[in-house]
């Protein structure tokens, strides 16, 4: 069996139990969705099948009304609605609405009523899977299933904070300009750092790593500092009886049942069976066994024989592959474009580099001067904002997170 159709028999077992828990009315003191029991049923198995066949992002309007805007493109959904997310799209849930994100390698994101989010990147290469929403407002759970041997990096970010995951549970919170996380459950700890909300740097005392049954919060008003950084605590009795915590947990102990169910899978196509041997029949006679009489020859001498030597082959280490500055570091934009386009990316492993990207836009014009230079231009049609700026080989990718500012001059 191979991964490809093993990962998909893991998704249909996951997806048989996950399912009928969705959000609707809202909490006005809390700003977080209800249950009800009215939510249409919408065939799970085929949105997760159908988002790993094609390696698209899907987007499920489980209950009212919904927007999807892409570019100039605006589309309003009703339930049970479903459409292909585009990179960058902005999707934003009515009130007494919900919606579920469905990615290919099984993670799904749900939204709550009254939120706003923008599907900010998703990039697919062999070993690896990075995924990054941007939270507007509003409620935002996220289960992130790690699967087989991929590693799946997750990210959610708001105005003034952003948190990265792997293998995690959690629910994050943007509401008056306040950031709210707490994690559930988690293969590793979520590493949660605070911004600065008009440059995006990441505030000193502000960095703090979230585990299971913990949650922390930060406020654009009362920043954290050196002298009172952030702090972790444990999740409040009242949060765990909000109906938008209440149903995600729900969710997330059925989808426990089945990750079980996949290991036992994984454990099962990996036993070969036994070969089935035919018994060999020998007949066993007496045979007496006369000394051979060799004629005798002059005495030689017996020179050993040299054996050849033995070949070590050394060990192949792979060449490393990674960003170490960008220049300019800022770029600034005027109504007419930039005044300068172009950037200088230094680092190691840049010969075979086929791709620069900043944030979800392919860099122009890339040149690569050496293993450790590469130029490229940025094009016009980039947003003012802090960007990822990621090199790219034929199966890797190298990161300088928010390595790159785009400033408008009026």
């Amino acid at each position: 069996m191979n991964k490809s159709s093993l990962y998909g028999i893991i998704l249909v077992a996951i997806v048989v139990i996950v399912g009928g828990i969705f959000l609707s009315k809202k909490n006005n003191n809390s700003n977080q969705a209800d249950t009800n029991d009215n939510v249409p049923k919408v065939d799970i198995q085929s949105l997760i099948l159908e988002s790993f066949e094609n390696n698209e992002i899907i987007l499920q309007l489980d209950l009212g009304v919904a927007t999807i805007k892409s570019g100039d493109s605006e589309i309003s959904l009703a339930s049970p609605e479903k459409r292909v997310v585009a990179i960058g799209s902005t999707i934003k849930t009515q009130a007494d609405s919900g919606a579920s994100l469905f990615y290919p390698n099984g993670t799904i994101a749900t939204l709550g009523d009254n939120t706003e989010i923008v599907v900010s990147e998703f990039i697919d290469l062999e070993n690896a899977q990075t995924s990054k929403i941007k939270l507007i407002n509003g409620n935002l759970w996220s289960r992130v299933e790690q699967v087989l041997d991929k590693e799946n990096t997750y990210e959610v970010e708001t105005a003034n904070a952003v948190a990265t995951v792997r293998g995690t549970s959690l629910w994050t919170q943007y509401v008056d300009k306040k950031t709210k996380l707490i994690v559930d459950e988690a293969s590793k700890k979520v590493l949660f750092k605070t911004l600065d909300p008009k440059s995006g740097k990441v505030l000193d005392g502000g960095t703090v790593e979230v585990g299971v049954g913990e949650a922390t919060e930060t406020d654009t008003e009362k920043p954290p500092t050196l002298k009172n950084p952030l702090s972790v605590r444990m999740i409040l009795a009242t949060e765990k009886e909000v109906p938008f915590f209440k149903a995600n947990i729900k969710k997330d102990d059925n989808i426990k049942i089945i990750i079980n169910k996949k290991e036992n899978i994984i454990r099962m196509s990996e036993v070969k069976p036994e070969a089935k041997i035919a018994p060999r029949l020998v007949e066993i006679a007496s045979i007496k066994i006369e000394p051979k009489v060799e004629p005798v020859e002059d005495k030689k001498e017996i020179v050993p024989e040299k054996k050849a030597p033995v070949v070590v082959t050394p060990k192949v280490v792979e060449p490393e592959f990674k960003i170490t500055s960008l220049s300019p570091m800022t770029l600034t934009k005027t109504s007419y474009g930039f005044t300068n386009r172009k950037i200088t990316i230094t680092g190691v492993g840049f010969t075979s580099a086929t791709e620069v990207i900043a944030g979800n836009t392919i860099l122009s014009d890339l040149v690569v001067v050496n293993d450790t230079t590469i130029t490229a231009n940025v094009s016009d049609s980039i947003l003012p904002g802090k960007y990822d700026v990621s090199v790219k080989k034929t199966d890797k990718i190298a990161r300088l997170i928010k390595g790159l500012t785009v400033s408008q001059s009026n």
